[in-house]
């Protein structure tokens, strides 16, 4: 395990900032994975609110994409590389969905960000200070609990 985790006030004070919550997952881990803070956020960029439509929580995609530079195959020929990320995505959704039911924006939130006007619905709601937090928490300690 790490030895400091961000707070979720701290999460929240990253999103006030302007970080999504797969920045902040992906930046977490920017040093271990060999990258500087600015490459994880330009790569994890376009992750926020479920790819900004609800999809896949955004503190999950950012877990998604660490354990892929953590462990993924750089060629095609590497399939036991390929065996091994599926594995911890795997390991990583279920730890997830057992603590919160899904990795669903949209059914973690309560807000639809495909539909119109459900995103300032939720920015109004604060769902992203309010909830959004423990979810990045929990994706790093899963992440640590998986990868250290």
């Amino acid at each position: 395990m790490r030895e400091k985790h961000p707070t979720e006030a701290d999460i929240a004070g990253m999103f006030r900032s302007g970080k999504n919550c797969a920045q902040v997952v992906a930046t977490e881990w920017a040093e271990e994975l060999g990258y500087a803070e600015h490459e994880c956020m330009q790569m994890t960029a376009a992750f926020g609110g479920g790819c900004y439509c609800g999809d896949l929580c955004g503190a999950a995609a950012g877990a998604m994409l660490v354990i892929g530079l953590y462990f993924g195959m750089q060629d095609c020929a590497e399939n036991t590389a390929a065996e091994r990320v599926r594995e911890i995505a795997l390991r990583f959704r279920e730890a997830f969905e057992k603590r919160f039911g899904s990795m669903i924006c949209r059914e973690l939130l309560g807000f639809d960000f495909s539909k119109e006007g459900q995103y300032a619905l939720a920015v109004e709601a604060g769902a992203q200070y309010s909830k959004c937090p423990l979810y990045v928490h929990v994706a790093l300690e899963i992440l640590d609990a998986l990868l250290l």
